[in-house]
């Protein structure tokens, strides 16, 4: 819970959303997403070179062409009214 307080707090911080309903298929996308930590964050390989790739990847991993990027709300104040 500290590492996450920490990341969204971070000026340079990016939140995610977490990869849900992928069923069978949440194997696949944890071995792209591992490798691509590795690659990104522990070998120093430059982001847009590994992760345009892991790209297609996780939309094989979905059984998809490609998938569906949600957006990220809108920056608000106070509690999200829900229509």
């Amino acid at each position: 819970m500290a590492a996450i307080q920490r990341t969204g707090a971070a000026k340079d911080g990016i939140p995610a959303l977490l990869p849900v309903g992928l069923g069978a298929k949440s194997g696949e996308f944890d071995k792209i997403f591992l490798d691509t930590y590795q690659r990104v964050v522990l070998r120093g390989e430059k982001p847009r070179a590994v992760i345009r790739p892991a790209r297609r990847g996780t939309g094989q991993a979905d059984g998809r062409d490609r998938c569906a990027v949600l957006a990220a709300d809108p920056a608000s104040t106070g509690a999200c009214a829900v229509k």
